[in-house]
């Protein structure tokens, strides 16, 4: 089956188990014809798909870094932008990028 989409995401977890069973039920491989992957690594998909890739965001930090923002004595004038780390967790869900010549461009 011919999908014409590579990845399906990133979305979160409960979404992307949603998205998931309805693609099988449709008849579509995963990752054979399509990839997904969650943006947030929750474990809602564990049940169904314990190997799917996933952005694990650490929410804790970030949610720290913001009261401390949100606590600033001085807070400055201009919003100031935080950067947070990030993991990206790869599992069975996501197949190997191909590249085909007529959608190839000159990365500037």
């Amino acid at each position: 089956m011919t999908t014409g989409c590579a990845t399906g995401g990133p979305t979160g977890g409960s979404t992307l188990l949603g998205l998931h069973l309805g693609l099988r039920e449709a008849g579509v491989r995963v990752p054979e014809d399509i990839s997904l992957a969650a943006s947030d690594g929750l474990t809602a998909i564990s049940a169904d798909r314990p190997d799917t890739t996933a952005l694990r965001v650490p929410l804790e930090e970030a949610g720290i870094a913001a009261v401390r923002l949100i606590q600033e004595a001085n807070p400055p004038k201009r919003a100031r932008r935080l950067r947070i780390g990030t993991e990206l967790i790869v599992g069975g869900s996501t197949a190997h990028a191909t590249v085909r010549a007529s959608s190839t461009t000159p990365a500037r």
